[in-house]
């Protein structure tokens, strides 16, 4: 299967998808053509765990609430509570099942609804105000990595 992304608000890109559909030779295809979603980003998965997991796992240890919790088993509640779904698998009897999404399934949208919801649970539940992510994060990175290089080229 070929997994491939084209922006059809290009003429030029437009035109080589529709040659490349012509272009097949004869037989039954199965195409499924969908919009284009972007994933969560690496950002909000830092901020999330950086920040509000440990915002949780450190308040629950602190407090007593939850002695020698993990930060795993922080991440567990808040998905717990946000991203649990039920689904019915017999009508009959009403039946359901209960599972949690992984935050891998979550577009950035929906992750950035998560990220939301988790800060004002822990808020309105707990009284944790959880600091707002830091616009600068990704310059400060660049800049910390530029001087670990000039310390390790310095001590050489």
């Amino acid at each position: 299967m070929i997994d491939s992304l084209y922006d059809l608000s290009s003429p030029e890109v437009k035109r080589e998808f529709i040659r490349q559909i012509g272009a097949l030779g004869k037989g039954i295809y199965s195409v499924c053509i969908k919009k284009y979603v972007s994933k969560r980003s690496n950002p909000q998965l830092g901020y999330f765990h950086a920040v509000i997991v440990k915002s949780l796992a450190d308040h629950l240890r602190n407090e007593g609430i939850i002695e020698g919790i993990t930060d795993e088993e922080a991440k567990g509640i808040l998905k717990d509570k946000f991203l649990r779904l039920s689904q019915v698998v017999n009508y009959e009897t009403g039946e359901c099942i209960e599972y949690t999404l992984s935050l891998a399934t979550l577009d950035r949208e929906a992750m950035s609804v998560f990220i939301d919801q988790c800060i004002r649970w822990l808020e309105e539940f707990f009284g944790i105000i959880v600091p707002p992510p830091d616009p600068f994060y990704e310059r400060k990175k660049k800049e910390k990595n530029v001087e670990n290089k000039t310390d390790r080229e310095a001590s050489r």
